[in-house]
């Protein structure tokens, strides 16, 4: 495997896990300390409010590693032009 092969497989494990962790720990996170402990909140609330919250979690996870492979993209792209030129 070629070093950018393996930079490119970190980077992709790398945000899989991220995008598959991040919403579930806010998930829990938010509906067991925030919702249920410190508001006070009732279980169907906290899970609704939590299920939210994870969500923005996970479009926020996924727009970084969009950004990431937008901004890779481009620089391969010039990396390219200037090999050319």
């Amino acid at each position: 495997m070629s070093t950018s092969s393996l930079s490119i497989f970190k980077t992709v494990l790398y945000y899989s896990v991220f995008i598959i962790i991040a919403p579930i720990s806010t998930f829990f996170f938010t509906k067991i300390v925030f919702f249920e402990k410190l508001l006070g909140t009732s279980s169907v609330a906290s899970n609704v409010w939590s299920a939210i919250a994870s969500i923005i979690v996970l479009h926020i996870a996924l727009g970084m590693y969009i950004m990431r492979a937008y901004s890779d993209a481009n620089k391969v792209k010039s990396d390219k032009e200037d090999k050319v030129d």
